[in-house]
């Protein structure tokens, strides 16, 4: 017998684990457009502050979020305005963010929330 005739004859079926993953890919898409809709549960801002302090602030900032049960919050670091050498803290604060393991997905903010000079923050 041709192996096409058995396949026709015996369609392989989807199996219970492929569904349950389609079924898990699809809350997860739901789930991340649900966090990046939800308004932030709390607002840490930096303004003012050195990069050493920024960084303790954060650190805190996160950790008590989390013993919270935020899911997303709110980081003002300014636009660096008054800044002699241009923005400072935004890079700080991405850098604290991508090496962060309590820290998801982030963005600038809408511009209701500080646009620029702030940062959405999904934490995990």
């Amino acid at each position: 017998m041709d192996f096409g005739k058995i396949i026709d004859k015996y369609p392989p079926v989807q199996g219970k684990d492929e569904k349950s993953y389609e079924d898990a890919k699809k809350r997860a898409v739901k789930r991340r457009e649900f966090l990046r809709k939800l308004k932030p549960q709390d607002v840490l801002d930096l303004h003012g502050l050195k990069k050493a302090d920024a960084v303790n602030a954060l650190g805190t900032f996160i950790t008590k979020s989390r013993n919270r049960g935020f899911k997303k919050v709110l980081i003002i670091h300014g636009k660096g305005i008054h800044s002699t050498n241009g923005p400072v803290l935004r890079r700080v604060v991405i850098d604290f963010l991508e090496k962060n393991k309590s820290t998801g997905e982030f963005g600038s903010a809408e511009r209701e929330y500080g646009g620029k000079g702030a940062l959405w923050v999904i934490l995990r």
